[in-house]
């Protein structure tokens, strides 16, 4: 990860040995298209009653050797094919491209054991404490559009059935 990473300030825990008390979302910079997608870090404490709403974004990593470079904290980043087209996906929608977002591939330090350590201790907390949970199957598809279609057709006949 660049240098230009906040890191996340830890407490100590008699339990645990340390937590983490805060945690990275990212602000994705609006842009368009072929735009390089940028965004930057802002860290959130766990135990701030008045933190901002975020989504959280689950995903396949894909295959760590097919990377794509963004921009995070004005330095390149590479992140994997799959997150790349995930976060172009977001940006291009207006509601979620206004708003704070965790990814855990962007947002914990991957290179730095502790943190990681710290931070997948609390990826639970994080998921349920997201206003909402986004999951990125990938690229849709004629069939995959079909099926999408069913299932809202599927929850629409649960709510008439109620």
């Amino acid at each position: 990860m660049s240098s230009r990473v906040r890191r996340p300030k830890k407490k100590s825990d008699k339990a645990t040995g340390q937590v983490a008390t805060e945690f990275r979302l990212l602000r994705l910079i609006p842009g368009s298209g072929s735009d390089t997608i940028a965004c930057e870090d802002v860290v959130v404490s766990f135990v701030d009653t008045k933190r901002p709403s975020y989504y959280a974004l689950s995903y396949v990593w894909g295959d760590p050797k097919d990377t794509k470079p963004i921009m995070f904290n004005g330095s390149p980043f590479w992140i994997t094919q799959n997150l790349w087209r995930a976060l172009r996906q977001l940006r291009a929608d207006k509601t979620v491209s206004k708003t704070l977002i965790w990814i855990d591939s962007i947002c914990i330090n991957q290179n730095d054991l502790q943190e990681r350590n710290h931070q997948v201790s609390a990826m639970g907390q994080l998921y349920s404490s997201a206003a909402e949970v986004i999951v990125w199957l990938g690229e849709g598809s004629d069939q995959s559009y079909y099926f999408m279609d069913f299932l809202c057709r599927f929850e629409e006949l649960g709510h008439t059935r109620k």
